[in-house]
């Protein structure tokens, strides 16, 4: 039964607050400690039901069973003394925590509000500007609610996103991973990976591949390539993904200078630059791709490497006033910018992971089921082991973060990290550097046109059947409407809307609805068939099913044809 619990007793305001405690924590538990009648447990349960309320206050307390066995526990052990608050000795006088700690608290808090106190702590701690011990969660959740950093205040606040003007190259670099789909020799399906690295300044692109696995290696190897060819960056803006928030990525970035900047709901230009290359490259990349598929990776990143240099870094781009990314990219050079290059071997360093073991007696250390053999005046230390997780032949120890030697391997029964046994340590793509990516490209494209007329000269997809036809009721719809009075191109354009030819492909299709990735692919060509009127597009898109059984899997083959002819007429 749910009742009220007032404790009788004086209402003395000479008692201390302490004792007032105590008292109602030992009302609770009287009948577990009094009562012979029924069990603890259900003395307990019943009084975790009732509240208690403070006489001088009048704040209402109730108590869980399990804290009620906790304070059974401690009277029977301290009788009233172990039913007191513990409290800290400096109650009342709150610990004065440093204006400069303050302000990086409060930093760290606007870079993510989201970002909890304790990892505020934990983040303190690990840069080494608070001793540990030295901050409390409680004490840095309470100056954080104080000063009006609370994740609701700040979403109300900042509602309008800040303008961040980036004026040079390198000044920052923005990362992010697609995925997308490729089919292999067997026709199978696999999911790969788009890794990229932008500058944001220019939009240039570092770095970009597609790879087996979105795993860490991948994202260090791709910043490596980018390093390796352009230099360094100051800062690099990334999202909240597994990889980017890994320790040893936070550290290899460390180690070589560079700051990282997880994204922010805030400063959405950051992540907008990367989706907007992704949908570039889907809509002029990768859609030619789907009508001429490329199922090795490496050729895949061939063409990729092809398009970029040939056809991305050389169109204007709204974002940088119409530029092009290599006009940006040479203008912000001109300025005298210096690239800031590191060693192969000092890049190789800082991207190796890292991990702590225990030197035994023997001077023998283990890591992933293997054992080296260490400097015996570590014996019975801590040490840092880094290595490459992909060669395990190899380990480097540090102490006191000083490097001390190389371990030598006494048993090496396994060669890779257990995290990444089924990953061949070549697997990605290399660019070679004295290929003409473009020239590729445009080859790639030569060959594409060719079978494309072969494939027309074949009988069986022969255009001819229903072209005349066509032809002449797309003349007469177009001279019919040229003589319409004030009749505009903007006005011939609407002729057939969107709805209306999404509604007639999903009829062709037999499809309710269209996938997403459906739509994205015929989107591009609505552009082309939007001159058209509803019944004759509905007439090409009937003779085509009549005429080629193959027309649902090819359609964007035959949907190209059939406009070519059309304005060849």
């Amino acid at each position: 039964m749910n009742q009220d619990c007032v404790v009788s007793m004086p209402d003395d305001k000479t008692l201390q607050e302490d004792q007032i405690v105590s008292m109602l924590k030992y009302t609770a538990i009287y009948d577990a400690l009094h009562n012979e009648e029924i069990s603890v447990h259900e003395a307990l349960r019943n009084a975790s039901e009732k509240k208690y309320i403070h006489p001088s206050t009048g704040k209402e307390y109730s108590f869980s069973v399990r804290t009620l066995y906790r304070y059974l526990k401690s009277y029977k052990s301290f009788k009233m003394d172990g039913l007191k608050r513990n409290t800290h000795k400096n109650k009342g006088r709150p610990k004065v925590i440093p204006i400069d700690l303050c302000e990086k608290i409060f930093s760290l808090k606007q870079q993510l509000p989201i970002r909890s106190a304790r990892k505020i702590v934990k983040m303190l701690e690990l840069a080494g500007v608070s001793e540990k011990g030295f901050l409390k969660e409680r004490t840095v959740s309470r100056l954080l609610k104080d000063n009006g950093y609370t994740r609701k205040s700040m979403m109300q606040v900042k509602q309008h996103y800040k303008k961040v003007n980036i004026e040079k190259i390198y000044d920052l670099f923005v990362s992010d991973i697609k995925e997308f789909w490729i089919k292999d020799e067997n026709d199978t399906t696999h999911k790969i990976y788009l890794f990229i690295i932008i500058d944001f300044h220019s939009r240039r692109i570092m770095h970009a591949q597609f790879y087996a696995d979105g795993i860490l290696l991948r994202l260090e190897d791709c910043l490596k390539k980018a390093i390796t060819k352009f230099g360094l960056c100051s800062k690099c803006y990334v999202d909240n993904g597994r990889v980017y928030i890994a320790n040893n990525f936070k550290f290899a970035c460390a180690a070589i200078g560079i700051k990282l900047i997880y994204a922010s709901v805030y400063w959405p230009q950051g992540k907008g630059v990367v989706e907007r290359f992704i949908r570039t490259c889907s809509e002029d990349f990768l859609t030619e791709l789907r009508i001429n598929p490329v199922r090795d990776i490496g050729k895949l990143n061939e063409s990729l490497f092809g398009w970029i240099e040939g056809e991305y870094h050389k169109s204007p781009h709204e974002g940088i006033d119409n530029l092009t990314p290599l006009e940006a990219w040479e203008n912000s050079l001109h300025t005298g910018i210096v690239p800031k290059y590191v060693s192969p071997v000092e890049l190789a360093n800082a991207f190796l992971h890292h991990t702590e073991r225990k030197v035994n007696t023997y001077g023998v250390i283990s890591f992933e089921a293997n054992t080296y053999e260490t400097d015996v005046g570590l014996i019975g230390e801590k040490v840092l082991v880094r290595y490459d997780p992909l060669d395990l032949s190899t380990l480097y120890i540090y102490h006191k973060d000083k490097f001390v030697c190389i371990a030598k391997p006494i048993d090496l029964t396994r060669e890779q990290h257990s995290q990444y046994k089924n990953v061949r340590k070549n697997h990605e793509f290399e660019p070679k550097i004295n290929i003409d990516y473009p020239a590729l490209m445009a080859e790639h494209h030569r060959k594409m046109i060719e079978d494309i007329s072969e494939e027309l000269v074949k009988g069986n997809h022969t255009m001819t059947f229903d072209i005349a036809d066509l032809q002449e009721t797309y003349a007469a719809q177009t001279d019919e409407e040229l003589a319409r009075p004030g009749f505009t191109v903007q006005e011939k354009e609407s002729d057939m809307t969107k709805t209306e030819y999404f509604d007639v492909m999903k009829g062709f299709l037999s499809r309710k609805n269209l996938t997403y990735q459906q739509k994205e692919l015929l989107h591009t060509y609505y552009k082309d068939f939007k001159v058209f009127n509803k019944t004759m597009f509905e007439k090409a898109l009937e003779n085509l099913k009549t005429g080629f059984p193959d027309a649902e899997n090819n359609l964007l083959f035959y949907l190209n044809t059939i406009k070519s002819a059309l304005d060849d007429k």
